[in-house]
């Protein structure tokens, strides 16, 4: 029922002009992991104990990297800089192979001003003053991804996700910039552009950022706005509408 109310909402504002329709141009095998409300799919028997996994943005919600880390035996290198986050997860997960860092994914090294939520049983901080933030920003420490790789010794990615509240705008052009996209096998994403900050154009620009850099959507969650992205196996394929379509 959860599925089919997202999705219902999903194509009503879609007709409204405040969402956009991707729909996948790859079609694999794919596995879920984590629970309804942070759940994602990967591609299916991708990951081995050995595989380098980045989880940045975890709330109060592991399921998906502690799925990940119960059937393949990996070590997930999770991020979150709220100080709620970091209280839930010393808390809550005991498993040693869930790596946590305090920091935020940003497309600088340094700090990262974030805006906390209005309401206080809620959990994200945001890139971005909007309508559901508070006005006072406080800064937390920030990576690149390029930083965080070397600081952990890892060279290639095999999965990243990112939830991180606006900030995946920034951090995808970087990426992109830098060229480590290309070291990235699969790439979920959650796009805010139903925050007050953002709009649809941004998520367009970050998808059409990725399509036309090797990626190719492999997978989309019934609310519309967590992505899967897979590194295009076939180089020489030609992309009919620049591998990605949009509605909306």
């Amino acid at each position: 029922m959860r599925k089919m109310y997202r999705s219902i909402k999903r194509y009503v504002n879609i007709a409204l002009g405040k969402d956009v329709l991707l729909r996948p141009t790859a079609k694999i095998k794919t596995e879920y992991h984590g629970f309804w409300y942070g759940e994602w799919a990967i591609k299916g028997n991708s990951l081995t104990s050995e595989s380098s996994v980045f989880s940045v943005g975890v709330g109060e919600d592991v399921s998906f990297d502690l799925s990940l880390i119960n059937k393949y035996g990996c070590v997930v290198f999770a991020c979150d800089p709220t100080t709620r986050s970091q209280q839930w997860v010393a808390k809550s997960v005991t498993d040693r192979r869930f790596v946590f860092n305090k920091i935020a994914l940003a497309a600088t090294d340094g700090s990262l001003e974030l805006f906390p939520p209005s309401k206080t049983a809620h959990v994200s901080a945001s890139c971005r003053q909007a309508s559901h933030t508070s006005t006072a920003p406080y800064a937390v420490p920030c990576m690149r991804l390029t930083t965080l790789m070397r600081e952990k010794g890892v060279t290639r990615i095999d999965v990243l996700k990112m939830d991180i509240e606006g900030a995946e705008y920034d951090v995808i052009q970087d990426i992109v910039l830098s060229g480590v996209a290309q070291s990235i096998d699969q790439l979920l994403v959650e796009f805010h552009h139903h925050f007050s900050s953002f709009s649809t154009k941004d998520t367009q620009k970050a998808v059409e950022q990725l399509c036309t850099n090797n990626f190719q959507i492999a997978w989309v969650s019934s609310a519309g706005h967590e992505v899967l992205f897979v590194q295009n196996t076939t180089r020489s394929q030609v992309w009919s509408t620049g591998g990605v379509s949009f509605l909306g």
